[in-house]
């Protein structure tokens, strides 16, 4: 993409954490239902305690801070540990004029302004219009870089840590729909590029590790699916429930 934001721009910027981590990670292994492993969501759920403080401290830097009043006070679902999950929002603040060319609700504006500003003050290089094409591993198997595409070249990156994969829909790859998706089935409202899911299972995902912790919104307006259901495209995911 040549701009910034992706998807998450247009969302409504809440950023989700916990005021109790046992409860919150009681609420995370209902939702992911087992597949996820504990571990992990445990060290989310730990994680989730301190993500105002953390916002907080990020917000500054925009001259914002959370709003207070903006809290939902419980999860999504009713499930064990729902009132120790909650989600905040930013205050308001001049923050759409900085994207022109994305039009979506001014929360997620708001909230990847924040994120824009901190990764200029770090100034942490960021490369736009460039996909990544394949992991590179060591002989023990461990991820240490990738091959991009950067102005129709290929050029090798290495990493220190970590590679974080960002590399599309999976809405037709019913195997992965499967486990990484709550409520089944999963139909596609917009096809995606038989490249992309060769993509995941040939180059990107045999090396690298993906947890189900994907949660949809709910819609009732597609009476024709057995229930429940979801529709899931590029952007946009939907829970149909009677």
């Amino acid at each position: 993409m040549p701009h910034p934001g992706g998807i998450s721009i247009l969302s409504g910027g809440g950023v989700a954490f916990a005021h109790n981590a046992e409860g919150a990670f009681q609420y995370l292994q209902r939702t992911c239902n087992g597949t996820t492993p504990d571990n992990i969501l445990r060290k989310m759920a730990e994680e989730m305690v301190g993500m105002i403080d953390w916002l907080v401290d990020l917000a500054k830097v925009s001259g914002t801070e959370p709003a207070k009043t903006e809290t939902r006070g419980h999860g999504t679902y009713p499930f064990p540990g729902t009132n120790d999950i909650d989600s905040i929002k930013l205050k308001d603040f001049q923050a759409y004029s900085e994207f022109p060319w994305a039009k979506g609700l001014r929360g997620g504006a708001r909230l990847f302004k924040v994120v824009y500003d901190n990764v200029n003050a770090r100034e942490i290089e960021v490369m736009l219009s460039t996909p990544a094409k394949e992991l590179i591993t060591s002989a023990e198997g461990e991820v240490i870089g990738l091959i991009a595409e950067h102005h129709g070249k290929a050029i090798c990156i290495k990493a220190r840590r970590g590679v974080i994969l960002a590399c599309g829909g999976y809405e037709n790859d019913d195997a992965m729909k499967l486990q990484y998706f709550e409520a089944q089935p999963v139909y596609p409202f917009i096809s995606a590029t038989l490249a992309t899911v060769q993509r995941w299972r040939r180059k990107l995902a045999p090396a690298s590790g993906i947890c189900g912790t994907f949660t949809a919104a709910t819609d009732s307006n597609f009476p024709s699916c057995p229930l429940p259901s979801a529709m899931f495209g590029p952007g946009r995911a939907t829970r149909i429930e009677e």
